[in-house]
């Protein structure tokens, strides 16, 4: 059984991802690792939720490797786009795709990996499937409608693209 304590540590970890901090959320998920009592579910969505926050943070190295331990714990739509990000700033694109390929199998109306996979193809010169990554047809279903939001400007315009319906709107605290 899960103890109280144990709880309330996961409930920081997810509560604080949620605000932007990414610092506090490094802090508070690394504290809910060092509990003995996690299910290996638990403990990948704070892995996941602590790569995220080490993505936002910059540090791309230890956003890798909670990824993939989170990954490999319980593969997740979260920790597979972190990756596909990951990859596909390092240039490797079609390593990205592939990771975006594995997000959008476990979640299918996730528009970001549809976004990032279509940046991906971009990035590799293939118009004619960004095309389709961006305007949606079979890659992304018309019905698929996103709302982003980013503390980047350019990020947001970049990510906009995602379907006809897609909007996007940029905030001060990087929700």
């Amino acid at each position: 059984a899960v103890r109280a304590d144990t709880k309330d540590d996961m409930q920081d970890c997810g509560r604080l991802g949620d605000t932007g901090d990414w610092h506090a959320t490094i802090e508070a998920c690394s504290k809910v690792l060092q509990h003995d009592d996690l299910s290996n579910d638990d403990r990948a969505l704070a892995l996941t939720a602590r790569s995220r926050a080490y993505f936002y943070a910059g540090d791309a190295g230890r956003a890798a490797e909670n990824a993939d331990t989170a990954i490999q714990l319980k593969d997740n739509y979260v920790a597979r786009l972190i990756s596909g990000k990951l990859y596909d700033r390092k240039g490797d694109h079609d390593r990205a795709i592939k990771e975006y390929d594995r997000a959008i199998q476990l979640e299918p109306e996730g528009a970001d990996a549809y976004a990032g996979r279509g940046h991906a193809y971009r990035a590799k010169g293939d118009a004619r499937v960004t095309f389709r990554e961006y305007h949606g047809d079979t890659l992304v279903p018309l019905s698929t409608k996103a709302t982003l939001h980013s503390h980047d400007a350019a990020e947001c315009e970049r990510e906009a693209f995602i379907t006809l319906s897609g909007t996007c709107s940029v905030t001060d605290d990087g929700t």
